[in-house]
């Protein structure tokens, strides 16, 4: 029996709801579980309902990642907040919209990789999971500035 089957068998979703709600949480348990708790059992959720109940209860949902930007440093931020802004960088790249030296610069990148926050594939880095540059990208557009 699926994850799905098991733990959230009275939430009813259209196939092109399912696949949008599969692809924002990848399967991951505590994304699951997080977007389970604010649905609605007699509400049949197809791709427009997921995305309007993800925009509506994201800070609920994305409490994981609100926790963790909250424990990053300035310079921290500053490499994810510049990775939000582009798709992806090169080392270069990144170390050139820092104001830190090489060695701070790659302290403080070293960190995000080892926290699972940065990627690093085809020689350049990008923010690893999806729905934390969605929340970032969110509350940047919203508000005009990324979180402090």
């Amino acid at each position: 029996m699926s994850y799905f089957d098991e733990c959230m068998s009275e939430i009813k979703f259209t196939e092109d709801g399912f696949d949008r709600f599969y692809a924002c949480t990848r399967g991951i348990p505590l994304y699951i579980n997080s977007f389970y708790n604010v649905m609605d059992s007699s509400q049949i959720y197809d791709l427009e309902t997921v995305k309007n109940t993800f925009f509506t209860n994201m800070e609920q949902i994305l409490i994981i990642w609100i926790k963790v930007w909250s424990s990053l440093n300035d310079n921290e931020k500053n490499i994810v907040k510049n990775l939000a802004d582009e798709e992806s960088l090169t080392w270069s790249e990144l170390l050139d919209k820092t104001n830190v030296s090489r060695a701070t610069f790659n302290k403080y990148l070293t960190n995000l990789k080892d926290k699972g926050i940065v990627a690093y594939e085809n020689q350049k880095y990008s923010i690893e999971d999806k729905m934390f540059r969605t929340w970032l990208n969110h509350e940047k557009e919203v508000y005009g500035i990324y979180p402090l």
